[in-house]
């Protein structure tokens, strides 16, 4: 940049800024405000003089160090996903035929059966905690408010494991049981689809939980107390009052 268009500029700039404050009143002068409109007007034309500035505030040298690395973790993370997407270059349409008249339609009933189920069982247990835990008040209320959240640190395989082992037929539930109720005694089956509906229900809870807590928490017992003091039961306050509240959350 020629340096008289330089100097025209800041010219204008140091008259605009003496305008500026010539027209404002002495006691807001030097309010932070007004300081800081002053820099951000001022920083297009340090900028423009001197581009050693823009170049310290947009680079991050430090920063730029790790970019290596986290392309490498990246690379990491993508290279299965490119290896299955690669692998659709070569389908076998015999496998896909067959999968299609024979497995698909059990496969993909199984799946919404698992979803529609673990979507109602995870909405009716984590929104019902959720009550109990912040408008209600009862012996190991604060014990049980942080032991709800347990299951995030329990992987849903080492659940599924442990249900497996203890409610098997041939795990000490069931086997106890039997002793004390004859040999007759049948129970359903855990290897079923509605044993994985409770596991996945009990190791997702806590997301739907943690959500209709806040919301409670934000609603206060204010707004139960008065649907109360209108006539309402204990009930109609939660599903008319405070339910349509936390429907967002």
């Amino acid at each position: 940049m020629p340096e008289g268009r330089g100097s025209g500029l800041v010219r204008e700039a140091v008259s605009s800024d003496s305008a500026f404050s010539e027209n404002v009143p002495a006691f807001s002068r030097t309010s932070p405000l007004l300081r800081l409109s002053a820099r951000i007007r001022s920083r297009p034309v340090r900028t423009l003089l001197n581009p050693l500035i823009s170049r310290t505030l947009l680079a991050h040298p430090v920063q730029r160090r790790w970019y290596p690395l986290v392309f490498a973790i990246a690379a990491l993370v993508l290279l299965p996903l490119s290896v299955l997407l690669l692998s659709w270059e070569t389908i076998d349409t015999q496998i896909w035929s067959h999968l299609l008249e024979t497995q698909m339609a059990r496969l993909l009933s199984n799946t919404l059966i698992l979803l529609l189920g673990v979507g109602v069982g995870v909405t009716l247990l984590g929104v019902s905690l959720a009550w109990l835990t912040s408008l209600c008040e009862f012996p190991g209320r604060r014990w049980l408010d942080w032991a709800l959240m347990l299951p995030f640190a329990i992987p849903a395989y080492v659940l599924a494991f442990v249900f497996v082992g203890l409610l098997d037929f041939s795990g000490p539930v069931q086997t106890l049981m039997r002793e004390w109720f004859g040999s007759g005694l049948r129970l359903p089956r855990v290897r079923s689809t509605g044993g994985v509906i409770i596991v996945l229900v009990l190791v997702f809870y806590p997301y739907v939980y943690l959500l209709a807590r806040t919301a409670f928490l934000a609603q206060g017992k204010g707004l139960m107390e008065a649907a109360r003091v209108l006539g309402s039961t204990p009930w109609q306050a939660f599903w008319r009052v405070a339910l349509p509240m936390a429907r967002p959350a």
